[in-house]
């Protein structure tokens, strides 16, 4: 009898401890993508009005004072580092596309959103990350 109440007793205790375990993360096409938690490198317009930053393997463009953030570019490869041109015109940014991480370079339209025009700005792999434009 002593011995069926600790036995007992262990299993009440495993039950809660196991309804309190997180559940795994959802995988990415499950996400809510809604919110975005965590982003890194955010380079803002030299007017203020929007950012861009990395967040997920891709470059986003989002406005300053809140609302939706929008992805630039394709999404191919993956995407991290974002830095804007002063003018606020370009965004240069790490992307995987070309098989290693190579700096591009991305034209912005009036809006800050994605006009098309990229191209690759160096073909070298060792360690090249975009950090800032120069005048």
């Amino acid at each position: 009898m002593k011995y069926t109440a600790i036995l007992l007793s262990a299993i009440s205790i495993a039950a809660v401890a196991a309804a309190q375990i997180p559940t795994q993360e959802p995988a990415p096409s499950e996400r809510d993508w809604s919110e975005v938690y965590l982003a890194e490198s955010p380079s803002v317009s030299p007017d203020g009005s929007f950012f861009v930053f990395a967040w997920c393997g891709r470059v986003w463009r989002a406005p300053t004072f809140g609302g939706a953030a929008i992805p630039l570019g394709d999404g191919v490869g993956s995407e991290r580092s974002p830095v804007l041109s002063p003018d606020g015109k370009k965004v240069a940014f790490l992307s995987s596309r070309a098989g290693a991480d190579m700096p591009f370079e991305l034209s912005l339209g009036a809006d800050g959103l994605s006009a098309g025009d990229l191209r690759q700005l160096s073909f070298h792999t060792q360690g090249c990350v975009p950090c800032a434009y120069s005048s």
